[in-house]
């Protein structure tokens, strides 16, 4: 019996630090992104490990010589683990255009874009699941449609990789369990 819980103990120890990892730590740390902008979009990572904040384009050139197009601001990592990763992460989107289908967020797996804001609101908060395959390039962005009248900016807080959240959760599941087996056993 001392065993066992020895045993849990263990599994809640290792299992404790693993879930509360920040997103941009180990082989997701800052230094191993890749930051891209067409316009004058930017990315901070004064928070990090913690959270980055993604800001999108907006040149808010007006007249005859400005090209008020479409302009994308992306940070990006290639995943280079073994297996696959269930990912998630919250996000609060703030923008200061009418609303955010001009300056639309979300994330993308090789060059496959997911939005997450809807386009009708204005600030908007969510949370995302993604699966992350060996390979993949993972990214977040912003595509500013009409570079003025406003930016947007993204701030993603912490993200947990669902392996850990897991363990943590079997590590209490059977703490519980070995605690109850002893209770009704006496």
């Amino acid at each position: 019996m001392r065993l066992q819980i020895l045993f849990l103990a263990l599994v809640v120890l290792i299992a404790a630090p693993l879930g509360a990892a920040p997103l941009f730590s180990g082989p997701f740390e800052v230094t191993n992104w890749t930051f891209f902008t067409e316009g004058n979009g930017a990315v901070s990572t004064i928070n990090e490990p913690n959270s980055i904040t993604l800001f999108g384009s907006d040149d808010s050139c007006e007249g005859e010589e400005c090209d008020n197009g479409s302009r994308i601001t992306r940070f990006q990592i290639t995943y280079n683990e073994l297996a696959p990763i269930l990912f998630t992460f919250s996000w609060e989107y703030v923008t200061f255009d009418d609303n955010a289908g001009f300056d639309p967020f979300g994330y993308f797996i090789n060059e496959t874009f997911v939005e997450l804001t809807d386009p009708e609101l204005g600030n908007q908060t969510g949370t995302a699941e993604v699966t992350i395959n060996p390979g993949d390039t993972f990214g977040f962005y912003i595509l500013s449609t009409d570079d003025c009248c406003g930016l947007a900016y993204a701030n993603i807080p912490q993200g947990i990789p669902e392996p850990s959240t897991y363990l943590m959760m079997g590590g209490g599941l059977a703490l519980v369990g070995l605690v109850s087996r002893r209770f009704l056993s006496r």
